[in-house]
């Protein structure tokens, strides 16, 4: 399928490129993302998804994961705002990026992928990072659905922050 981040880069659309390009300007809280932008950010996370491969070596190609690496921060762009302190941050993010997984459905469909599932995980990439803190009956709610375990691949796998 993919050998690398930028193998699938080049495969998508133009305007899905243009959207993905739009990102180098928008900046990244330092703290949580030494990359520096959200594109970098997003690169780093396509590739290590391209990049995923089972604890004996062997490649994993998941196409739902390589394409929710591509849009699960596409929506920093809309909900850009600066702290008091100057810093970047995009609280809303998730739903924002939902946008464009609606806005790109065809394509993704035409990828053999369930749009739907891209969003599933679009929309709760940031609850996973807080399982440990919620209550348990919210972890009950999201552990139950069958995409619960991509969901833990990517947080932990994929969108671990920066370098």
């Amino acid at each position: 399928m993919y050998s690398t981040a930028k193998d699938f880069i080049r495969s998508l659309p133009t305007d899905i490129r243009n959207d993905l390009n739009a990102l180098w300007n928008v900046p990244q809280n330092p703290v949580w993302h030494p990359e520096g932008n959200t594109y970098k950010h997003t690169f780093l996370c396509i590739n290590r998804a391209v990049g995923l491969t089972t604890y004996d070596g062997h490649p994993i190609t998941n196409r739902l994961l390589i394409i929710a690496a591509l849009f699960h921060d596409m929506g920093k762009t809309d909900v850009l705002k600066f702290t008091d302190t100057g810093k970047p941050t995009a609280h809303g993010h998730e739903k924002a990026s939902c946008f464009y997984i609606f806005k790109y459905r065809r394509w993704i469909k035409s990828q053999n992928v369930d749009p739907m599932d891209v969003m599933w995980i679009t929309r709760n990439h940031m609850r996973a990072k807080k399982l440990s803190e919620m209550r348990r009956s919210k972890v009950l709610r999201l552990s139950v659905h069958r995409r619960f375990v991509d969901l833990i691949t990517f947080r932990y796998e994929i969108d671990k922050g920066g370098w």
